[in-house]
């Protein structure tokens, strides 16, 4: 049950708990992610009715989605199934720095080996010798996964945590690629379901570079002034602090904030992209992985549920989430049958 990554340098070798396989590996739909996948099984009987509806037997969906389980798991548990079902749909990205893949000593050297593995040239020499990889990847000290999962509570300096964020980012697009591969190699189909974001909350850590005793003290000053619900002071107010010291995760989700309320949607949405982005806790997940499930989906063809936008639209109109993470039911059911349609497409039912 041990798996190394084998397309990312420097990836990790992870143990996993024991689980029914057969049951997912004879669905026709199988769902995989983290707790965004796995919160869909409140829908999963709508799904199946409504699949089933006409058919001579019924359709069979299966969740497969854990809480905490970043993709280089759920690809883990796609590789052990004994055949992968006709469609598999992945929901996660929101977890993916729950737990840690690799050791802060080692990102410099891990940063390097993606550096190579970019250049075409090193790419092609491995194509037709992949032995030589290890005359050429720097040798890397690997994290090995356990079948408990433990948070990663490793307390990164702003330097590590600014390398961990660019190197997360890098992992996860070469992970995306490689599950794509795996589905594909298979003649199987797959869809992403790409995540909305809750700009209702703030960042909650920023990142050390980008602050300062006099950024925080004119950020008391203008929490003071949207108090006073008097956000073309706030806004104006805001640029400029944002202009002065660029790249503060708090600041650009004021601006979000301040534009909301002002009506500016469009520059809402924005500011509020770029403060998720930069937010220097990894909690859930942000603009940047929807953007590589789009770049993969483009790459390879697949389906791509565009569930961000289906929420985001209604910006500044209504309550959109009924938590941190999770959008209110009615864009839930708008998913969901605009999933069924998707279903539908690819199984050709």
């Amino acid at each position: 049950m041990f798996m190394t990554l084998s397309n990312v340098p420097g990836g990790s070798s992870p143990t996993l708990t024991e689980v029914n396989l057969d049951e997912y590996a004879n669905a026709h739909v199988l769902i995989i992610g983290d707790r965004m996948g796995k919160y869909l099984e409140t829908y999963k009987k709508q799904i199946t009715d409504a699949l089933s509806v006409n058919t001579q037997q019924p359709i069979s969906v299966k969740i497969m989605a854990q809480d905490h389980y970043g993709l280089h798991r759920s690809i883990q548990l796609i590789k052990q199934l004994k055949k992968i079902p006709p469609l598999i749909i992945y929901h996660g990205a929101s977890e993916e720095e729950y737990e840690r893949k690799f050791f802060a000593t080692e990102i410099p050297l891990i940063l390097k080996n993606f550096e190579l593995y970019r250049n075409s040239k090193v790419r092609t020499l491995l194509q037709f010798a992949p032995k030589v990889s290890k005359f050429i990847y720097k040798n890397v000290n690997r994290v090995k996964f356990k079948s408990i999962l433990r948070e990663d509570k490793t307390p990164y300096n702003a330097q590590q945590r600014l390398q961990e964020m660019e190197l997360g980012y890098l992992l996860y697009e070469s992970e995306l690629e490689e599950l794509a591969q795996e589905i594909l190699s298979k003649n199987r189909h797959l869809i992403f379901i790409n995540t909305p974001i809750n700009f209702a909350v703030l960042p909650k850590r920023v990142c050390e570079y980008s602050t300062s005793n006099n950024i925080m003290a004119a950020q008391n000053q203008i929490f003071t002034i949207i108090q006073k619900g008097d956000y073309k002071d706030a806004f104006v107010r805001l640029k400029e602090l944002n202009n002065l010291a660029p790249g503060n995760a708090l600041t650009l989700g004021l601006l979000g904030q301040s534009a909301e309320h002002l009506g500016e949607t469009g520059s809402a949405t924005q500011y509020y992209e770029q403060a998720n982005s930069l937010d220097c806790q990894s909690w859930r997940s942000t603009p940047v992985h929807n953007a590589i499930m789009q770049k993969i989906s483009d790459k390879y063809n697949l389906g791509l549920l565009d569930f961000y936008n289906i929420v985001a639209r209604d910006l500044g109109q209504n309550i959109l989430f009924v938590d941190e993470l999770h959008p209110q039911v009615i864009y839930y059911q708008k998913m969901v049958e605009e999933l069924i349609k998707q279903i539908k497409k690819f199984l050709e039912l």
